[in-house]
């Protein structure tokens, strides 16, 4: 549902319940349109629990997989575990600033499920190749998959993502970071 649907449904819902004599009914229609305010906020939050579920395994990933062989690491797994260091970076400073729309939770999703995958055979043998602890890449491993595909499968990603732009707007939030 659009941010303007939503709007008219509670404005709807307020008129309702301003428009009734009965006191039951208007408790009713200011109840649900309370519900419906409030899902806007549940789904950010579920979104951001689930971002930073996702950079934590990905961090955790990316060192088991990036410094495995040590001392022996090549220039091509330093390069690759700068390069993921540097997104988790990224992404981290996006979710902390409030700078979070589509193509932030997509990229999250993705490098989640893109790690997680590169870690499936240590769920599937009894050996793990890589310098964290085995219980630890499994977990990670479990943790990338699942959150990554929680965030791709937010139909509602790009809402999310416009909700917490126009939610600072209207609330006059400025960062204290960035100053804007």
């Amino acid at each position: 549902m659009t941010d303007d649907k939503m709007l008219a449904r509670i404005a709807a819902l307020l008129r309702q319940a301003e428009g009734t004599d009965n006191a039951h009914e208007a408790e009713a229609f200011m109840a649900a349109a309370q519900r419906l305010a409030t899902a806007t906020s549940i789904d950010l939050a579920v979104a951001r629990s689930l971002s930073v579920a996702a950079l934590i395994g990905i961090g955790v990933a990316a060192l088991g997989t990036g410094l495995h062989g040590r001392p022996a690491v090549s220039v091509l797994q330093l390069i690759t575990l700068a390069a993921v260091g540097a997104f988790v970076v990224w992404a981290s400073r996006r979710l902390l600033l409030g700078r979070t729309g589509y193509f932030t939770w997509f990229a999250i999703g993705f490098v989640a499920i893109w790690e997680g995958a590169k870690l499936i055979p240590t769920l599937l043998h009894g050996f793990v190749l890589a310098a964290t602890p085995a219980f630890l890449t499994r977990a990670a491993c479990v943790v990338c998959l699942a959150c990554g595909i929680g965030l791709l499968r937010c139909e509602d990603a790009a809402r999310i993502g416009q909700n917490s732009q126009n939610y600072r707007r209207r609330k006059n939030i400025h960062c204290p970071v960035c100053l804007h």
